[in-house]
């Protein structure tokens, strides 16, 4: 009955606990992004869902989740957030 198992990760694995925490919508951007397999060109067209890695925005020749200049400070803003977060529940404490 090699259908019923369920699934267990190696210890080794452990989830982010803000993650996994989050909405599911929120937690399957972030693990996209995270793994490179969010809708940029570059994974689009290894996908061969594009036939180039073209940026449909700029049109750079590259599209990454990087390399727009004018998202670098949100970038900077969601990262400071995250870092606040994990300091907050690496402390025990609740954040709201």
């Amino acid at each position: 009955m090699a259908g019923n198992r369920k699934y267990r990760p190696s210890e080794k694995q452990k989830p982010d606990a803000i993650v996994s925490g989050a909405n599911k919508r929120l937690a399957s951007r972030f693990y996209q992004l995270k793994t490179g397999h969010c809708l940029t060109g570059l994974y689009l067209q290894w996908t061969t869902r594009r036939p180039d890695m073209k940026c449909w925005w700029c049109q750079e020749s590259i599209q990454t989740r990087e390399h727009f200049p004018q998202w670098r400070c949100q970038q900077k803003t969601l990262w400071a957030a995250v870092l606040e977060e994990n300091i907050y529940m690496s402390d025990g404490l609740q954040a709201t």
